[in-house]
């Protein structure tokens, strides 16, 4: 018998039996230990739970939520564990991470605080100050000013994610933990920086980024050639705005085997059926996707649930539904401000159910009036000279059931009437009707009391002064416009109310009624004693067809010219309407426009004869849509709200990857919104056919426009090209998609010809002037980093790292005897008692390397270079000298410091574009001395600007009309030469006939004096200024858009280079020579990247950098360079280049931080304290002035007025003409007092967020205030009339925000140029500029408004009314309020919100000082009577 045993699996139940063994020996040791933190490996993770085993023989379940800090947890992953309990009623472990990680946090947390740890936190959420995040499973605090090295915008943006942060501060006793982020970004900040290799690659992929750019934007632009038209040398020319749309929904029909029946791309989507979209791949979907997003159309193929729930209970909705049911005639604008008829408004004001809606309707509305050329334009082109004036008389219909307006035009000529011939002739055009004649007789004074008016036997006209007027009707037939609208009304114009007898009586004969009236009065008052005028009047018929392309460009200049645009008026850039803002309840529109006809009487203004629609922002009560926008946030994170129609209507979206999820959800989104309130909220789900899918289709053509219109206005000053012809430059943008070209050029006939005779579909931007300045600049750069072709050799390490620069020798024995050299030699005097300036000066001579010069505004900058260039030229002539900036001004103002009435021992060239240079650049211009040799006019043709070109990004306006320009150096610095060699003849040793000869030749020099002189000074020239940009040896002709093939490779010689190699070409024994400086001062150096500094000192063996890191960096911005990666992404076709792009983009966003440090900052702070001069007196500003600056340089020793210390030069000095250091200004004007020199005005007014800019219409209404002030004040006009130079007149109006300079700009308008001409400019346009006053708009304020015109809510926000922000915006950066309060010399005056502002400390020094100094005044808006 077989054992029962035999098959029997002995080794497995052995084993079992001790599993079963170390279960019960587990289970005994949770008992021990519950309660306790032990270790557990990951085993298991779904989508709430994670599952850990710690060694008992069941698991435990903790909930996923727990690892919220921990997103990269996987299975396997050990953790620690808090023992909560054994089991629940599955027999499962009751664990908690969270627990356990708290048991041991505050260990952990000294630990970190001790060791200085970088440690991983979890940012739960946003909270009062900063954020609270997750550490170690505790709670910790991290400020706002903790969490990045710049201002964070939104603090909300790292809610959800895991960061690094360290712990910098903990209290047990209180549980606070206090976390930065920052402290970690500055750390790794410092490491970066230090590595001299990413710096070095960083700057080198910025010129990479610039480049791939600017290529993209030298792509041909489209244009329809029907529309091209020349006028006045001006190129119109239409783009062709089509997309590729109608081929990406050809794609999507395609792919999905759709009928066209289901596309509905109108409204933004699609139905497919099921089958067709289960079977399309992956694939397929990615790249219709990928083509569609590069066309601005987002299309996933996920299929959608989507609709819609309004709230029936809102005043918005209520409104629209009763204008619905009384068939009104009404809009509503993208704004959703109601579009209505006055005339309706009135009506539905008597209607008792709008009445019950209680409306808030504003007072103002706005309205949009056409305008055209009217008939005087057309007539006074016919009949030049003739006296012409049009009357429009606009009236509201009186008929019954009739919202409508009645218009009557007619035209008078005095003088004369017109032909029938003349009548026919133009009856195509206007169709003339005489309807009245008027005949007015004025007598003579003496002859007057030969009548008896009182009694007034005859009935005579009313005398009027010595006047009498005659007036007839002319019988006439109907206008057909009159037939075809019915007009039973005649005119309320009264054209006869002086006397029955006379004035009531149509005529047929105007002629014999005036042989009669002429007769009478001839009779009554003798042929001799009177004289008389005539006046016809015609009814004509509209028309608004008839003006040429050139005379609308005309009428649109006039109108920007003639009309006075104000807050209540504006003028679209095109000239084709005006927009009105007017009082409703006191004025009608027809009134407004009869009296707008009045004064302009050229215009044409017309009106909608059924009823013109107005603008009305209602203030609708907020509908209440919070608790069912929290209820949707709730059910379901993924679904997509947005709210409509002022807050009345909350649309809903959520996409899915699979059929299945969204019948699940769809499912049970209908039960959610059946729960809630049905009477009140319409609730809807977008029907879809059982089969099909509804697909998202969503065409974003405002931001398509938006980018084709950015891209076309970066282009604006460019030469454009029709292949190899250029053919002028883009002036106008404003009017896109027309564009207009000035082709006034060399070319003007060939061009003409080429779009008259041929239809050109595109042309091309020319911009190789600057791809070529970026090839420059990665050359510059290149060579640096390889230390190749540079002058210095240790260029490639100082310039990033300015420790490294060699320092003085015998640092404390050179420099005194520096400094007595320096005063002994001094070229300008006043500089003798400005310790700061010399000791600069003194240290930049000695710097065998590199020298760092921080200069604070009005300091005196450009004074000390022309020391520094005489200083160096002193003690070895032949020194060779580079004075550079990337600005002309500055280049310019430096070299003109040199100039004196003893010596030329400085012989400096100026290199550039003539058209471009400074008056005081020109007296320098190579070209210029070259002509005078040659014995040709010196007169330069100035670069001249449009100031009537509206375009959007045109944020730096001056008020000052300026047409082109020929200007004449006033005196060449050879004529100078000559000068000071006439002062230095010796007339005690030369004879007299000797001294005259010469002083004739020297005042008149023939031909070949002046060649002699010229060649000389050539020959001896040792200072060359030119802008940073220009220089370089040679130019790199690209093939890309930019030249024909066979121009590939090609180098030729830089314009720099050209007149470079003229000047020293001899000297150096090279037809070619090498471009070497032995000195490079490069001025304006903070603005620089490092590219930019880098170009010009790669030519010198030693460098000068002066700059003031205190004002503005290097204009970089976040967010402009990650929408040009965007840009560039959208257009790249190259799967390679693509992938290039998106490189780039992440290594910027990564290290953008050192990017927006100003690379002058980076160098002064490195470098040895020897090696940097401060200049701690500035020249500009009044004493009060300066002391409000001066908060902005107390780390650099502070500032100091030069005008007054050591010594007052005479500050107050009445004769400000004469004395260069007064700042007297006399003015008494509103607020303005003769001993103010810096004001305040607080305003409290709140802000708004226009798009990406910001506004505030207050702080608008004071400067317009302010300015009628001074305007009216004669005490400003004495002072100001005395200067002659522009600039000393004009007023400055600066600003952060583009959309509150425009807002200035149309206010300035207001104001006679000629009379008080005004500045408005960006504080970035600013910067380098000067004016005698200076007035600034904050504009940021402590509340904020969400729309224009909104009323202050006291109930629901308090005194204010308004809701509270606390954001500095742009002026978080002192640097920027810096350079804006710098710019005055006189009277600053400040306009904005201290409350805001004093938030910050700095700012908070600025406003005391305002208040505290005895030339400061501080008064709010409401004691200025706004």
């Amino acid at each position: 018998m077989t054992d029962i045993f035999d098959d029997f699996d002995w080794d497995a139940f052995e084993k079992k039996d001790s599993f079963q063994m170390s279960e019960k020996q587990n289970e005994g040791t949770v008992d021990d230990i519950e309660h306790t933190v032990v270790s557990g490996t990951v085993i298991s993770i779904t989508q709430r739970e994670v599952v850990v085993n710690i060694g008992y023989r069941t698991d435990g379940i903790i909930q996923k939520s727990e690892f919220i800090y921990n997103p990269e947890l996987k299975v396997g992953d050990v953790v620690d564990v808090y023992i909560e309990s054994k089991s629940n009623h599955l027999g499962q472990l009751i664990l908690s991470h969270k627990k356990a990680r708290a048991a041991k946090a505050w260990e952990r947390v000294n630990e970190a605080l001790d060791n200085n740890e970088t440690v991983k936190a979890y940012v739960k959420c946003r909270t009062k100050g900063g954020t609270i995040v997750d550490v170690f499973g505790m709670e910790a605090f991290m400020p706002g000013s903790q969490t990045d090295i710049v201002r964070v915008a939104d603090l909300k943006t790292f809610v959800g994610q895991t960061i690094s942060v360290k712990i910098v501060k903990i209290n047990k006793e209180y549980s606070n933990i206090v976390v930065s982020r920052r402290a970690v970004v500055e750390e790794n900040l410092a490491k970066k920086t230090a590595d001299k290799t990413l710096l070095k690659e960083i700057w080198q992929k910025h010129t990479e980024v610039q480049e791939q750019i600017l290529k993209q934007r030298t792509a041909p632009i489209t244009i329809i050639p029907e529309a091209t038209t020349i006028i006045n040398e001006k190129l119109h020319v239409r783009v062709d705005t089509t997309d590729n749309t109608d081929e990406i929904q050809q794609h999507i029909v395609d792919s999905l085997n759709i009928d066209y029946d289901d596309c509905h791309f109108e409204e933004g989507y699609v139905l497919a059926p099921i089958s067709n979209w289960q079977k399309l791949g992956e694939s397929v979907k990615a790249k219709i996707s990928t083509e569609a997003n590069k066309e601005y159309v987002t299309f996933t193929y996920n299929p959608i649930v989507d609709g819609s729930i309004v709230d029936r209970c809102a005043q918005f909705t209520g409104v629209k539904h009763l204008l619905d049911k009384l068939e009104v005639e009404y809009d509503f604008d993208k704004n959703n401000r109601l579009q209505i008829s006055i005339e309706e408004l009135n009506r539905l004001k008597e209607n008792e159910e709008f009445n019950s809606l209680q409306l808030a309707l504003p007072d103002r509305v706005s309205a949009i009036i056409p305008t055209y050329p009217s008939i005087i334009v057309y007539l006074e082109k016919q009949y030049p000279g003739l006296k012409l004036n049009n009357i429009e008389l606009f009236t509201n219909s009186r008929k019954k059931f009739n919202t409508g307006v009645n218009i009557d035009k007619q035209v008078t000529v005095e003088g004369g009437y017109f032909t029938q011939e003349f009548l026919d002739l133009i009856k195509p055009v206007f169709e003339l009707q005489m309807c009245k004649v008027e005949f007015t007789f004025i007598i003579n004074d003496d002859a007057l009391n030969s009548y008896d008016w009182q009694a007034n036997t005859l009935g005579l006209p009313k005398l009027n002064g010595n006047t009498i007027t005659f007036y007839k009707n002319v019988k006439r037939s109907k206008l057909q416009e009159d037939i075809e609208d019915g007009l039973e009304e005649t005119s309320d114009v009264a054209y006869m109310t002086s006397s029955e007898f006379f004035n009531t009586k149509d005529t047929t004969d105007f002629n014999f009624d005036f042989y009669i009236w002429n007769k009478l009065i001839k009779k009554l008052f003798g042929q001799n004693n009177y004289d008389y005028t005539e006046k016809y009047y015609y009814k004509y018929r509209e028309n608004r067809d008839w003006a040429t392309g050139e005379e609308l460009d005309k009428f649109n200049d006039d109108l920007h010219i003639s009309f006075k645009p104000s807050i209540d008026h504006s003028i679209s850039s095109k000239g084709t309407s005006i927009g009105i803002d007017f009082n409703w309840k006191e004025k009608s529109l027809p009134e407004l426009l009869t009296e707008l006809s009045k004064e302009y009487p050229f215009v044409d203004f017309g009106l909608f004869k059924n009823g013109h629609k107005c603008n009305l922002d209602v203030q609708y009560r907020k509908a209440d849509m919070t608790e069912i926008l929290n209820q949707l946030h709730d059910f379901s994170d993924d679904l997509h709200l947005e709210l409509k129609k002022k807050g009345t209507e909350l649309a809903f979206s959520r996409e899915f990857q699979k059929i299945e999820d969204l019948l699940t959800f769809k499912a049970q989104l209908i039960h959610k919104l059946k729960t809630f309130d049905q009477s009140r909220y319409l609730c809807t789900i977008s029907e879809v056919p059982s089969d099909k899918v509804k697909l998202a289709y969503y065409n974003d053509i405002t931001s398509r426009d938006e980018d084709r219109l950015d891209a076309v206005r970066e282009l604006k000053g460019v030469d454009f090209t029709v292949g190899e012809l250029k053919i002028g430059k883009l002036i106008r943008t404003a009017n896109y998609p027309e564009l207009i070209l000035d082709i006034s050029g060399d070319f003007y006939e060939v061009t003409k010809q080429l779009f008259e005779e041929t239809d050109v579909t595109e042309i091309t931007p020319d911009l190789s002037g600057d791809l070529e300045k970026l090839a420059r600049l990665k050359e510059s750069l290149n060579r640096i980093v390889e230390g190749r072709d540079v002058e210095n050799l240790s260029l490639g390490t100082f310039i990033f790292d300015a420790s490294k620069a060699a320092c003085i020798k015998d640092y404390e024995d050179n420099i005194k005897l520096e400094l007595q050299e320096i005063d002994k030699h001094l070229l300008n005097k006043r500089i003798a008692n400005n310790k700061s300036q010399k000791v600069a000066i003194a240290k930049a001579i000695l710097a065998p390397d590199l020298s760092l010069i921080q200069g604070p505004p009005g300091s005196g900058k450009s004074t000390a270079i022309a020391e520094l260039i005489w200083q160096h030229v002193r003690e070895n002539q032949n020194t060779r000298i580079l004075l550079t900036s990337e600005t002309n001004l500055a280049v310019d103002n430096a070299i003109d410091r040199v100039v004196n009435p003893y010596h030329n021992l400085v012989k400096p060239i100026r290199i550039g574009d003539e058209s471009r240079l400074e008056t005081e650049g020109l007296q320098f211009s190579y070209s210029a001395m070259y002509r005078w040799a040659k014995g040709k006019d010196i007169t330069v043709k100035k670069k001249s600007f449009n100031i009537d070109d509206d375009d959007d990004d045109n944020d730096d306006v001056t008020t000052t009309v300026e047409d082109t320009v020929y200007e004449t150096p006033e005196k060449l610095i050879l004529q100078n030469w000559m000068e000071n060699i006439g002062r230095r003849m010796d007339k005690d040793c030369m004879p007299k006939e000797a001294q005259e000869l010469w002083q004739e030749l020297l005042e008149n020099p023939t031909d070949n004096l002046k060649i002699l002189f010229f060649d000389n000074y050539i020959a001896n020239c040792n200072v060359v200024g030119a802008t940073c940009s220009s220089i370089g040896q040679k130019n790199i002709i690209f093939t890309e858009n930019i030249a024909t093939r066979s121009k590939k490779g090609k180098f030729v010689p830089t314009a720099f280079y050209k007149t470079y190699r003229s000047i020293f070409s001899q000297r150096d024994n090279e037809y070619n020579p090498k471009i070497r400086f032995d000195v490079v001062i490069q001025d304006e150096s903070s603005k620089a990247t490092p590219a930019e500094l880098s170009l010009p000192l790669i030519y010198g063996k030693k460098n000068i950098i002066i700059g003031d890191h205190r004002q503005l960096p290097p204009m970089i911005s976040r967010e402009s360079f990650i929408n040009s990666f965007e840009y560039l992404i959208k257009r790249e076709k190259n799967n390679t280049e693509l992938q290039r792009i998106k490189e780039l983009k992440s290594f910027f966003i990564k290290n953008f931080n050192i990017l927006e440090i100003s690379h002058f900052e980076r160098l002064y702070n490195q470098i040895d304290e020897k090696l940097k001069g401060v200049f701690n007196y500035q020249f500009r500003m009044h004493p009060a002035i300066n002391e409000v600056i001066k908060q902005f340089y107390k780390d650099e020793g502070g500032l100091e007025c030069g005008l007054v210390h050591p010594k007052d030069l005479g500050i107050n000095d009445p004769d400000y003409i004469h004395n260069g250091a007064s700042r007297f200004h006399g003015i008494t004007a509103g607020p303005i007092e003769p001993d103010v020199h810096v004001l305040w005005i607080d305003s409290s007014s709140p802000e708004m967020l226009d798009g990406t800019s910001r506004v505030n219409y207050g702080e608008v209404k004071i400067i317009q205030k302010l300015l009628h002030d001074i305007n009216n004040s004669d005490s400003f006009h004495k002072y100001n009339n005395k200067w002659s130079n522009i600039e000393d007149k004009q007023i400055g109006l600066i600003s952060f925000y583009g959309k509150q300079l425009r807002l200035l700009k149309e206010m300035a308008r207001e104001f006679n140029p000629n009379e008080m001409p005004i500045r408005v400019s960006t504080v970035d346009r600013f910067q380098g500029m000067e004016r005698n006053i200076i007035i600034v708009s904050m504009v940021r304020s402590h509340c904020i408004q969400t729309e224009k015109g909104q009323k202050p809510d006291y109930k629901k926000y308090g005194e204010d009314g308004y809701p509270k922000q606390n954001d500095l915006g742009f002026a978080q950066s002192p640097n920027r309020l810096n350079v804006a309060l710098s710019r005055a010399k006189r009277l600053l005056i400040i306009v904005g919100d201290s409350q805001l502002f004093r938030t910050k400390e700095i700012y908070d020094n600025v406003y005391n000082t305002v208040f505290n100094h005895e030339n400061g005044k501080v008064l709010t808006a409401e004691e200025y009577g706004l």
